[in-house]
């Protein structure tokens, strides 16, 4: 996979974008759709949780969206 964005705003809120292709072996029949949490440190000590969603398309593309509101409305700050 490569980072095909990263954006952090002056608010402080971050989205990190990857894509890939999964191997024709491992592909789904189906869109599949996953999210989770990412909880990320820097080499500068600070300390990101991100919302993350996963979507995996049948022709082998995949998505990963990380994004991280630090005015506290991000899924993972409650």
């Amino acid at each position: 996979m490569s980072q095909v964005k990263f954006i952090v705003t002056p608010s402080g809120n971050a989205t990190s974008v990857w894509a890939g292709t999964v191997p024709v072996a491992a592909r789904p029949a189906q869109r599949l759709i996953y999210k989770s949490t990412w909880k990320e440190t820097s080499d500068d000590g600070i300390t990101r949780i991100f919302d993350t969603i996963a979507v995996t398309e049948p022709d082998g593309s995949v998505k990963l969206t990380l994004t991280d509101k630090k005015n506290g409305k991000s899924k993972s700050a409650k």
